[in-house]
């Protein structure tokens, strides 16, 4: 009886190429005082398991929208943190190991840029958009998913 239990539940486990229970994730910050939204949503790639397709999006308050496509991200890609720094007063960088976009959330406009060319050091970190575990709102569930997370709580 007891050796049935433990099969089933072995059974039952997630495969180990399923790195998050998700097969799509959005993940969102502000932009301060321009009022803009900055979202990345991250789908499964069911023929690379462990990767992910990723897709920026910018949303003013007017509702004008901005979008690119970014590198692939995940475990196997080797692209995992997307980190958002403020790069002026009136502009936002995002940089991960593989993609630089410079971001004008008064504008909506998308500048990509060379990663090996930002020196990080010198501006101020935001946040990053990453797989983490954490509490959902409404019911408190903890669970991974791709969120952002302040620079305070990252």
């Amino acid at each position: 009886m007891e050796l049935a239990l433990i099969l089933a539940l072995a059974a039952s486990a997630p495969s180990p190429s399923h790195w998050h229970p998700v097969s799509q994730e959005t993940a969102r910050a502000w932009l301060g005082f321009s009022g803009a939204t900055l979202s990345i949503r991250s789908v499964d790639d069911p023929k690379r398991p462990g990767t992910a397709h990723r897709r920026l999006t910018l949303t003013l308050p007017s509702g004008v929208k901005q979008s690119m496509p970014l590198q692939d991200g995940g475990g196997y890609a080797n692209n995992n943190a997307l980190n958002l720094y403020v790069f002026n007063q009136n502009s936002f960088l995002l940089v991960s190991e593989k993609d630089c976009v410079q971001i004008d959330p008064f504008k909506a406009i998308f500048t990509r840029c060379e990663v090996s060319k930002v020196d990080t050091r010198k501006l101020t970190r935001v946040g990053r958009f990453d797989w983490v575990n954490a509490f959902d709102p409404p019911n408190g569930a903890f669970r991974l998913a791709f969120r952002f997370l302040p620079a305070w709580d990252a």
